[in-house]
This record gives structure tokens, sequence and C-alpha cells, in this order.
């Protein structure tokens, strides 16, 4: 091999390599506006020396999803809960040879403009793991280093808000008055407390006893003062 051939191999080569290993996930269209359901299709690329069999796609917050989670074929898909009713996500199980990438579209409807982040967790067959779910960083230009998650991706969302506005707090109502305790044998409500028979018999007895008690006070009083000697009788 010439050296001109061989210059010509190695430039190929540094050039190549870079964008081999650079590859991050993205998702097109790269922006979107409010209200307008959008199929997302989600890339995620298989750059490593094995199969990846697990690909976990955490859907943005703000956005809707609107259409069922079609797995691509081969593979099978099991929805996440999010919050709400909301998906959260789908869990993608198949078999993506080394080099090659996955496509897995998303109908959805952006709620909130701003950034709709989307994540990704990609598992292998040697159990090994790959996470994209740091900040987005479009401007990277390094692969993360052994245990560091890359880059997520960002959608750019256009457009006013479709979220209602959180329910403003009410005060707090005044508590009803309590209604009067219910008789427990007649199930009427007692407006008031009457007195009965026996309480009025014990009051006359009451009142009865105080008088005599001080009737026979008066009388051994009396009997207790009189004169121990009688005057005579007069002629």
């Amino acid at each position: 091999m010439s050296p001109r051939a061989l210059l010509l191999l190695i430039l190929a080569a540094l050039l190549t390599w870079p964008a081999l290993g650079l590859a991050h996930i993205s998702v097109v269209p790269a922006t979107a506006d409010t209200g307008v359901e959008t199929p997302f299709v989600v890339r995620i690329p298989n750059e490593t020396g094995v199969a990846m069999t697990t690909a976990r796609v955490s859907f943005p917050s703000g956005i809707r999803v609107t259409g069922p989670l079609t797995p691509p074929a081969g593979w099978t898909v099991n929805s996440l809960a999010g919050q709400g009713t909301d998906l959260g996500g789908g869990d993608y199980d198949g078999e993506l040879p080394s080099g090659e990438q996955l496509e897995v579209t998303i109908l959805a409807t952006p709620l909130v403009p701003g950034e709709a982040v989307w994540r990704v967790e990609q598992t292998f067959a040697d159990g090994s793991r790959v996470l994209w779910t740091a900040d987005p960083d479009p401007t990277a230009s390094e692969e993360p280093g052994p245990g560091e998650p890359g880059p997520a991706f960002a959608t750019t969302i256009s457009g006013a808000s479709l979220e209602p506005p959180p329910a403003a707090a009410t005060p707090d109502a005044p508590e009803p008055p309590q209604a009067p305790p219910a008789d427990p044998d007649t199930g009427d409500i007692e407006m008031g407390a009457e007195p009965d028979d026996s309480d009025i018999a014990s009051w006359i007895l009451v009142v009865v006893g105080a008088i005599a008690l001080l009737a026979l006070g008066a009388v051994g009083w009396m009997w207790s003062n009189r004169p121990l000697d009688l005057p005579p009788d007069e002629d």
C-alpha cells in the first residue's frame, strides 16, 4: 500500500470515528406547537458491541399521549404509568444488533411551551446499561464516562399553555349549628329540658320536710324556755 493510500485511510478513519462514537439519542421533529397532535419519533442507536434488549423511553411532562404505543416489528412494549391518567413512558423489549438504530413513534399533543425532555435507558444482552438521563446538552462533544449518564434530548415546544390553571383555594365554610340530641326512647328532638311529675313531687317533699323541721325546732325552743314553777292559784 502506497503512503498516500495509507494516509487517506487514516484520515477517513479519523473523520468517521467521532461520528460513530458521539451518537446520542434524538427525537424528530425537534420543534412542535402546543395543541397540535404530533408523531414524535425517538431514535435510539446501539453503539456497543452487544445487542440491545430493552429501551425504556420516559415521556416528557407537559405532553399528552393521544395514541396507542405501537412497537416496531419484532418488539413488544409495556406502558409505564405517569401522573394522573397520562402515560409516563414505555418499556420496549426486543433485540437490536450492534451498529443499528431503534425508532419508536409516540403520537402526542404538547400542552406546555418550553423544553419537552425525553429520557432513555438502554439495557444490553450482557446486563450493561447506558443512560441518557442527564440534562439536555446539544453542544456535548464527548461520550459520557463509564457509569455516567449521557444527555437527554429536548424538543422545543412553542405556543400558549393549554393546561388549566390550578384551582384557587377556597376558605373553609363555617360549621353548621349542631342539632339538639334526640330522645333515645321516642326519637323526638329535645328542644329543652322540662321537669316531670317526679321532680315536682321531690321538691314538695323537701319543702314539707323543711317546714316540719322548723316547727319541731320552734316547739323544742318553747318547751326549753317554759317556767319551772307555776304561780299559785288565786283564791
